[in-house]
């Protein structure tokens, strides 16, 4: 997945690009993702960001636009200061922003989440967040991408703790089990070759005395010459997992070569 760009501009973008910003009015919504901005450190990396409708109930009930942000390990909202902090949704949510004074920000962390539900229908959907300070916060979103962006969040979710994960999703259906093999693939090429090193500071292993040349290095055995394995049921199986991985953009083109040509002994 692209880092994706802490700004204004480039969280609301984002959010436009996957239909995830309510057809917000654009100073509107720039104006909350300018509060949560001001909150971000260098060291976050946004996983997902979108607009919604706070306190949902029906289209003329409801604590109007809504920004969120969500990083490796908090969600970041933000509202226009309605009655002292009520406009997130979350009593006390804190000063508004100095630079803007109509907007604030709230956070709080993933780890905070007890229970995450999407609920409603192809024209209107609601993400019910409870939190365990007993504050269910509920967001209206346009239905028809309900299920994709509970999906980007479930897969923050899965990067920050692969535990909180398994807990808020008991009895995960086949795609959010999917997520979780693509999070696990996308952090083994992250890390890269280093995790084959051995830990700083340990010894060599000896190398193995060849018993007809005493004194030296054992001679490396003959092998024959590799060759490619043939096309089981499981091997399809998992040429068809790297190649959604691919075309998910969580492994790159040269990891997925790379992969390949390892499973088919080339």
């Amino acid at each position: 997945m692209d880092q994706i760009e802490k700004t204004p501009s480039a969280l609301l973008a984002y959010a436009k690009d996957r239909h995830f910003d309510q057809q917000a009015e654009e100073t509107a919504a720039l104006r909350r993702f300018r509060a949560i901005t001001q909150t971000l450190s260098p060291e976050d990396t946004v996983r997902t960001a979108f607009l919604g409708v706070d306190q949902f109930q029906s289209s003329v009930r409801h604590g109007g636009l809504i920004a969120a942000v969500i990083t490796d390990d908090r969600i970041i909202l933000a509202a226009a200061d309605d009655e002292a902090g009520q406009g997130v949704g979350v009593p006390g949510a804190g000063a508004p922003s100095e630079e803007d004074p109509d907007a604030e920000a709230f956070d709080f962390p993933l780890d905070d989440i007890e229970s995450l539900d999407p609920t409603g229908s192809p024209a209107a959907g609601i993400l019910y967040f409870e939190l365990s300070s007993m504050v269910l916060l509920s967001i209206g979103v346009d239905g028809a991408c309900l299920k994709e962006l509970y999906q980007e969040i479930m897969r923050a979710v899965l990067h920050h703790d692969r535990a909180l994960f398994r807990r808020l999703n008991p009895q995960a259906d086949a795609a959010l089990e999917q997520s979780l093999q693509e999070a696990e693939a996308e952090a083994r090429a992250a890390r890269g070759p280093q995790d084959h090193l051995p830990p700083a500071g340990a010894k060599a292993p000896a190398a193995p005395v060849d018993p007809v040349r005493p004194g030296g290095p054992a001679a490396p055995p003959k092998t024959a010459a590799a060759r490619p394995q043939p096309v089981t049921e499981d091997l399809d199986q998992e040429l068809r997992r790297l190649k959604k991985l691919l075309d998910d953009g969580i492994l790159t083109e040269e990891e997925f070569t790379a992969k390949k040509r390892q499973l088919l002994g080339l």
